[in-house]
């Protein structure tokens, strides 16, 4: 057997009060889900978390799941505006699958608002209501029962509120492990977390020093124990990971919890631990709220690319709509135009974007093919050397997009683009590797700094 080494870290006060109960060995290896623990990360983390406590202007999404009447197997639609709703509410992030769930339609609607069954929710639904009850929020904020599914209109309007709709947020509740409506939250998981693999509490009894309760975990984030699941590889998720003040994952060992200032599970329940690939990316940028530069913006924003490049959607047409609402947030601070999920400021350098993979192109229009926005596969924008803006060879004189609704962060019907720069004179073969795949070779054999090169790339939706 291999070595294993632990950390030890000294409980909070807080923590200490459950030492005996809820950190003790036999709780952390138990295959009930805690949900104490969860109540606890998010008391923490309102009452304590200077960077997650943003506060907000009261701003409610259109409408809310009423759970009032949970407890009497019953959940209201309310239209928010008017009916004095003022309390917060929680979101749930989830995959749509290929099963038939519930939706608000015009055929639904009456019955959503007059009340309807729980029973009749797809099960992942109805675990996030007990979930969310369980935490005392009476609201909960559900995309397909909150947004019409039938009107354009609605969908649009409602779309484009998606960032704020997360943003505000008390907690997103995250079902992470499932595929569809009907895997629920509470996953199969194994019976005994491994031993190895497990923290636990101890109070010391020394004669000669200060006691105290100690939490004990291992050193090294366990293989399988990590953060994954179906719902991190949709393409709306990850705005909505972003986005979203905390997150509670239903992950299938154990339960993970995301904030601007904490990374904590059921194995290392105060966070106190180094991990390096329990978030992805975008999450461990978390601190893009706080910047204030451009160019870091910038760089923030081109990992953000990178990473939803290798995300699915299930309507190719999502691709620029799943991200606006990470752009609107970021708008103010770039004081630039927004082209096609390009911003102005470096569009020379976005427009070297480059693919790792097989590409595949829309079977319908989505961006002007100088966007990354205009494909499908895996987006690779070079990073910058230094603190500053760089020299490029070429001066873009014109270029614009054409928006197809009033969301300018939205999805767009065509776009143009004008570019002067020095012209070169290459050849490029496609030569056959030993592996019996492909490569391209380019020879560049002359630069004319004199010749003007004007590109246009004009198309309508």
């Amino acid at each position: 057997m291999g070595r294993v080494s632990y950390n030890v870290c000294t409980l909070e006060s807080v923590e200490a009060q459950s030492c005996s109960s809820e950190y003790s060995i036999s709780r952390f290896i138990d295959s009930e889900w805690p949900l104490y623990r969860a109540q606890l990360w998010l008391e923490t983390c309102v009452n304590k978390h200077s960077r997650c406590s943003t506060k907000t202007s009261g701003w409610l999404p259109t409408r809310l799941l009423d759970l009032n009447e949970s407890t009497n197997g019953i959940i209201r639609l309310v239209e928010t505006k008017g009916n004095g709703v003022v309390e917060n509410y929680m979101t749930l992030s989830h995959c749509w699958g290929k099963a038939d769930i519930y939706k608000l339609t015009s055929d639904t609607a009456c019955r959503l608002l007059a009340g309807l069954k729980i029973s009749l929710l797809p099960r992942t639904f109805q675990r996030a209501i007990e979930v969310a009850r369980f935490l005392d929020t009476k609201y909960l904020w559900i995309d397909s029962l909150c947004i019409m599914q039938n009107s354009k209109e609605d969908w649009e309007r409602e779309s484009a509120q998606m960032g704020k709709i997360y943003s505000n947020g008390l907690l997103n509740i995250a079902a992470t492990s499932s595929t569809d409506g009907e895997g629920g939250l509470f996953t199969e998981r194994p019976s005994k977390l491994p031993l190895e693999s497990t923290a636990c509490c101890i109070s010391s009894s020394w004669t000669d020093h200060r006691n105290s309760n100690l939490l004990i975990h291992p050193s090294y984030f366990p293989s399988g124990m990590l953060l994954d699941g179906p719902l991190l590889s949709r393409g709306w998720v990850l705005q909505e990971r972003i986005m979203a003040k905390r997150i509670l994952h239903f992950g299938k060992p154990q339960l993970y919890w995301e904030c601007n200032e904490h990374d904590c599970c059921e194995i290392y329940p105060t966070g106190e631990i180094f991990w390096e690939n329990l978030q992805s990316e975008e999450q461990e940028e978390s601190f893009a709220r706080g910047i204030v530069s451009q160019m870091q913006l910038i760089d923030f924003w081109n990992c953000i690319v990178s990473i939803y490049s290798q995300c699915e959607l299930t309507f190719e047409r999502d691709k620029l709509v799943a991200l606006a609402g990470v752009a609107r947030a970021m708008k103010v601070q770039m004081a630039c135009d927004y082209l096609a999920g390009m911003w102005r400021i470096e569009l020379e350098r976005n427009l070297l974007w480059s693919v790792h993979d097989k590409v595949r192109r829309p079977r319908e229009y989505r961006a002007p093919s100088w966007s990354w926005a205009s494909i499908d596969g895996t987006i690779n924008i070079p990073e910058r050397r230094s603190g500053s803006r760089s020299r490029f060879e070429i001066e873009i004189s014109y270029v614009s997009t054409q928006k197809k609704s009033a969301d300018e962060m939205g999805q767009v019907a065509g776009g143009a683009l004008t570019v002067r720069g020095p012209l070169m004179t290459c050849f490029v073969k496609r030569l056959r590797t030993l592996g019996g795949s492909y490569r391209v070779s380019m020879l560049i054999t002359t630069i004319q700094r004199s010749t003007q090169w004007i590109h246009q790339n004009v198309f309508s939706g």
